[in-house]
């Protein structure tokens, strides 16, 4: 059966770098902005009648600082990740690696961040919220705004 309340709650926008994937370049990043909406559901509200509540929202929007902002997101098969590791750990730039199943282009960062939200709401809800929605709005010029999204339909 689908759950029967929804919540919706729009955080950043964050800052973030994205490498250049091309080999022969040595620009390693680019500063965007991004908006994350997350989508959250469950069948019972909680005790002061809310879908989750800010404390648990605040964790969520911690955990997605603290894993983005201000740092440069490169795929793990990028062609100049011994160059970005040395310079990460030289502390020049804040790298976050992620998974070539979860490299950095909106679709697969809203599921990555699906994935790991979507456990962490679980755990810190106990099991009585999830996610069934990340969605990802990307500025990088003043004009130009990406919007992918990741839905899910819990049964």
């Amino acid at each position: 059966m689908p759950h029967s309340y929804y919540l919706s709650r729009k955080y950043g926008p964050i800052s973030i770098g994205l490498s250049s994937s091309k080999a022969d370049t040595n620009i390693f990043g680019y500063g965007i902005g991004r908006t994350i909406t997350v989508t959250y559901s469950c069948n019972i509200l909680d005790a002061d009648g809310s879908v989750i509540d800010e404390k648990k929202q605040q964790i969520i929007e911690t955990w997605i600082i603290d894993e983005w902002e201000d740092k440069i997101l490169v795929d793990d098969m990028h062609p100049k990740i011994d160059m970005l590791k040395t310079l990460n750990e030289l502390g020049a730039i804040a790298l976050v690696i992620m998974p070539s199943t979860h490299t950095c282009n909106l679709k697969l960062s809203c599921k990555y961040l699906y994935d790991k939200l979507n456990m962490l709401i679980q755990l810190i809800s106990e099991g009585r919220c999830c996610i069934v929605g990340v969605e990802i709005s990307e500025q990088a010029k003043s004009f130009d705004i990406k919007t992918e999204r990741y839905f899910t339909v819990h049964k």
